[in-house]
């Protein structure tokens, strides 16, 4: 968010004020018929895909659906991205941008489209074309907590930028390395389409309690989010007291960074880090110093400046995953770890640019 933007003379409140509820478990199962609807769209495609006999590009089609799921969420209608032919929109359009990201952080740049659905929203249009409740920016604009520069185009604006660029992008990312190691991994494979099986006899009805219930499930998804980091990018704070690390005495108003592959990369944390291992997550797995091995999970960020939108970003993982490996095999085509590991720091992490994704080949289970 640019500090430019942010009410004169204070901290912006937007984050802290927020409709709360908006980015809670519950508001995100009020809303799962309609992500289970573009999840049912996805595997449709994939049907098309099949009976074609050619490969999904799978690195297209998980911003595709995102994308399609956050605009129904914040903004009560999408693009269906998912049914352009080869998904290429949302993934090119955040390549083509993604140079400027560290610019960006300074000198925040708006897409056009993002200014026409603020005004629209702003002048009392209906833009919202799903059965899900008000959205987001309808519930700000309402809010009795926020003050009225809260409210401003401009601000909304950066708000939709946010939101879009967090939220589509990241956790494509994660879909992808998820999608590649457990395909390029037959044992991983076997063992978590076994587990779904077991508990989805019925291929066609895929429910998230049984999925979060699944320790191997779990682990498949937490090391999918450690690898794909979330931010590439240093993430800088400034603490107004003094402070000590080790035998230093760190002045107030220090500015410190730190990225998340520093964290999701120690090996001190997290043994052969380059490689994609689940099992480091089973059996309340710890650290050498006995620390649960979760409070090192960064990707979304920590503590006040985590992501808002982690619920939702699991919800995605878990349904997307358990359609993928529940209903279908795949055999990839013409793809390399390489595919999937970060070329480029774009503020968020990005593959080489002439990787042409992770594509694949699939065919439907018969159990």
């Amino acid at each position: 968010m640019s500090p430019t933007n942010t009410c004169p003379h204070k901290p912006s409140n937007i984050h802290t004020n927020y409709p709360p509820h908006r980015f809670s478990r519950r508001s995100i199962l009020d809303f799962i018929h309609i992500i289970y609807r573009h999840i049912d769209t996805l595997s449709v495609r994939m049907q098309d895909f099949e009976a074609r006999k050619e490969p999904i590009n799978l690195t297209h089609a998980f911003p595709a659906l995102t994308g399609d799921i956050i605009m129904d969420y914040f903004f009560g209608f999408n693009y269906d991205q998912l049914k352009h032919p080869d998904f290429e929109s949302f993934h090119d359009a955040f390549i083509k941008i993604g140079g400027v990201g560290h610019v960006a952080t300074q000198f925040p740049a708006i897409l056009p489209d993002q200014w026409t659905l603020i005004g629209r929203t702003l002048s009392g249009d209906t833009l919202k074309s799903n059965d899900a409740p008000r959205t987001i920016f309808d519930e700000i604009l309402t809010s009795q907590q926020l003050p009225a520069c809260d409210k401003s185009h401009r601000r909304l604006a950066d708000e939709a930028q946010i939101i879009i660029g967090g939220g589509v992008a990241t956790t494509a990312f994660s879909l992808s390395i998820a999608a590649y190691y457990v395909i390029a991994t037959p044992r991983i494979y076997e063992r978590l389409h076994r587990d779904l099986v077991a508990a989805f006899p019925n291929r066609d009805v895929i429910e998230l309690g049984p999925c979060e219930r699944m320790p191997y499930f779990k682990a498949v998804v937490l090391e999918a989010v450690r690898l794909s980091y979330g931010l590439s990018a240093r993430n800088p704070r400034t603490f107004k007291g003094e402070f000590s690390y080790g035998g230093w005495v760190i002045p107030g108003g220090t500015c410190v960074s730190m990225s998340i592959p520093e964290v999701s990369h120690d090996e001190s944390i997290f043994p052969q880090s380059l490689e994609f291992l689940p099992e480091r997550w089973l059996d309340d797995s710890k650290t050498e110093d006995g620390i649960p091995l979760e409070r090192f999970m960064v990707s979304f960020g920590r503590g006040t400046r985590s992501c808002m939108g982690i619920n939702l970003a699991y919800v995605e993982m878990y349904l997307t995953l358990a359609m993928m490996f529940r209903r279908y095999r795949f055999e990839l085509h013409e793809t390399t770890v390489e595919d999937v590991r970060v070329g480029h720091d774009f503020f968020i992490p990005v593959t080489r640019l002439d990787s042409k994704g992770v594509r694949a080949f699939m065919q439907r289970t018969e159990d």
